[in-house]
């Protein structure tokens, strides 16, 4: 099942405390990047969040590894339930790019 548009439409509104943050479809899901780097994937409407040490210690056990594709790095899966806090994903994502310019607006 491919990502709807309305998901991938919520989850940039709740990061868009963050500066320079898009997504890309491909193949049917989107990319979600901060800057040029790829910081989280959106795969059937579920949010994997690449790990990073900042980004685990912010959001503690608030998540389990999952695949977004077969033989894909295990990334953070913020659960539905976690989507819907924006403030979870915008300091989950900022965190992971500290010393980047991609920080809260």
């Amino acid at each position: 099942m491919a990502t709807k548009e309305s998901t991938i439409e919520y989850i940039l509104d709740q990061l868009s405390g963050v500066r320079d943050v898009r997504a890309r479809k491909m193949f049917g899901e989107y990319a979600v990047y901060c800057q040029d780097k790829v910081v989280a994937l959106v795969c059937d409407d579920e949010l994997f969040v690449k790990v990073t040490e900042p980004g685990k210690q912010f959001i503690g056990k608030q998540y389990q590894e999952g695949f977004p594709y077969p033989g894909a790095k295990p990334p953070m899966h913020i659960s539905g339930g976690h989507v819907r806090r924006p403030e979870v994903g915008v300091r989950t994502c900022s965190r992971n790019y500290q010393g980047s310019t991609c920080t809260q607006a």
